[in-house]
């Protein structure tokens, strides 16, 4: 899929997306955005810098597709803010190829200690 159609665009308004590795169905990387914005990430096929791109060119060198999976969406944008965060909160950034929690993460996960 190249781009996500007019109505599709509208009814997403802000989500929240997840790119998926399909040999095993693993979470490496939770993204939030409007439009197109989920698929950017597997429409640049030659650059491999970052964590997150080698992971996509490991998928293709297998001649498979890294999947976009939609986690919520018909989201406002602070809200888009606080579920992206708090799914990387959940997961740990050290199963994900994200480079931060997200933003506005001072409410984050915490010892409650």
């Amino acid at each position: 899929m190249k781009s996500f159609s007019k109505q599709t665009k509208e009814i997403l308004y802000h989500y929240v997306y997840a790119l998926v590795d399909p040999d095993n169905n693993e979470i490496f990387y939770i993204g939030r955005g409007q439009g197109n914005r989920g698929l950017q990430h597997l429409k640049n096929k030659r650059k491999i810098e970052g964590e997150k791109n080698k992971i996509i060119a490991g998928i293709r060198a297998k001649n498979q597709e890294p999947r976009l999976d939609i986690i919520r969406y018909g989201l406002d944008e602070k809200s888009a803010i606080e579920v992206e965060s708090a799914i990387i909160d959940t997961l740990g950034l050290d199963k994900l190829s994200n480079g931060i929690r997200g933003n506005n993460t001072s409410r984050g996960r915490t010892n409650a200690k």
